[in-house]
């Protein structure tokens, strides 16, 4: 062995300190999410650098807890100590503000709220029954929950839209719409991806399609658009059958929310539905099929715990959608960590 082989070697941690290092995910989750509920970032911005006791009484902390948290925060790069004891924002850590492009700061809250946090905690029940948990702990279905909860509802939603944003925008950039004549966003939410899409594809109609409860967001979002003219929101349950007449169908973050038999339902309505020339846009995250390291292996165990849905991989979703009468045409990376699964009708 080399000296500089050797020094390597030095350096590398041990098994024991890789092991050690592993339940600091957890804690560093919490610090960034802390950082992000207390609305240090937006503090910050006001003035940088601030001193730590300064940015205490602008958030409403003890000075003495946040000056140890704000040093964490700076180890982690999400802040920098400018001079001692003063801080000022990385390019991280704007992300944690509320209304910068990009904003972050409602996925770290959603992603460590009570359900996640909580139903993490039995991953070990998950595995060993097979079963999501939320139901176990909280006596209902995630989505049910966040009904019961409108304040983390709120949260969780707007996180949501800001990962569909990044997705639209990446989807916008990658895929040809050229030949699109009318899309139909199964399950499509407040609108967002559809609108990106004939935002910058003039000749395209579109029919955003949700459940009665979700679909009302869409009308307004349509409404503040003026796209009446090219695009409605119809409400119904993708279980039961989709409108009809598109020519293209998106289904973006739903099929990873469900197993196998309600996945293949859902697909079979859009089927159905689709003109005999029609194309299928499933956009996912997914799992490489050589199990590289990705997020989809962990946002897997999260659908376990979180609502007994799956990621999956590129061979696992064209088996799913051969099933369904489509075949898998190609996968499109979108700068992101999801993916846009091109399928045909045959």
């Amino acid at each position: 062995m080399s000296n500089t082989e050797r020094r390597i070697a030095e350096q590398a941690p041990s098994p024991q300190q890789v092991l050690m290092q592993i339940p600091q995910g957890m804690w560093v989750a919490q610090c960034v999410a802390t950082a992000a509920r207390l609305g240090i970032a937006d503090a910050l911005a006001e003035s940088q650098p601030q001193r730590s006791d300064t940015l205490a009484r602008a958030v409403g902390a003890d000075a003495s807890a946040l000056a140890r948290l704000l040093r964490a925060l700076a180890s982690l790069g999400v802040i920098t100590e400018a001079l001692p004891q003063q801080y000022a924002l990385t390019s991280i850590g704007e992300l944690l503000r509320r209304d910068v492009p990009g904003s972050m700061r409602d996925w770290l809250i959603a992603e460590t709220d009570t359900p996640h946090w909580q139903a993490w905690g039995q991953l070990y029940q998950g595995v060993r029954s097979g079963r999501t948990v939320v139901p176990e702990l909280f006596g209902m279905h995630i989505y049910e929950y966040y009904t019961a909860h409108p304040s983390e509802l709120a949260c969780f939603s707007r996180a949501m839209g800001d990962i569909s944003a990044l997705v639209a925008n990446g989807t916008v950039q990658h895929y040809n719409f050229s030949r699109v004549r009318h899309i139909v966003d199964v399950g499509g939410g407040n609108g967002g991806l559809l609108l990106a899409i004939l935002e910058a594809n003039p000749h395209v109609h579109g029919t955003v399609f949700d459940r009665p409860q979700v679909v009302e967001a869409a009308r307004q979002a349509i409404d503040a658009k003026n796209y009446q003219a090219r695009c409605q929101a119809v409400e119904g349950d993708f279980f039961q059958a989709v409108p009809g007449g598109g020519d293209l169908y998106v289904l973006k973050f739903i099929l990873v929310d469900w197993k196998d038999t309600e996945a293949l339902r859902i697909l079979q309505n859009c089927r159905t539905a689709i003109t005999p020339d029609g194309k299928l846009l499933v956009i996912e995250m997914t799992i490489p099929d050589d199990n590289k390291p990705s997020t989809g292996q962990l946002f897997d165990l999260n659908m376990l715990v979180m609502t007994g849905g799956q990621e999956r991989t590129h061979s696992e979703y064209g088996a799913l959608l051969a099933q369904a009468g489509f075949r898998l045409n190609r996968v499109i990376p979108t700068g992101s960590p999801f993916h846009v699964l091109e399928a045909v009708a045959v």
